[in-house]
């Protein structure tokens, strides 16, 4: 294992301060954290995802889930098939 040197330690924790901070007891940090990290270009990107079926509606759905930062939300609006017996977490 190679150890770091001094300039690459101190690059990596200015790096690291900046990061967001990520919290057990928020369940929507993570979220909150990746939702900050995209812009329209990635979102397009992400919907067309599905080999271009549903763009707009997978779209739309993406908009709402980094704009409210309610994942469980908006995938179980999203999901006609979900049985209700699923916990959404």
């Amino acid at each position: 294992m190679t150890s770091l040197t001094q300039a690459q330690i101190a690059e990596f924790q200015g790096i690291a301060s900046y990061a967001p901070s990520i919290s057990s007891s928020d369940r929507h940090s993570l979220l909150k954290a990746t939702a900050n990290l995209l812009d329209e270009d990635d979102l397009q990107s992400i919907a067309r995802a599905d080999y271009g079926n549903d763009t707009d509606e997978h779209l739309a759905r993406l908009v709402d889930i980094v704009r409210l930062c309610e994942f469980a939300l908006a995938i179980e609006m999203a999901s006609p098939r979900r049985s209700g017996t699923d916990p959404v977490v």
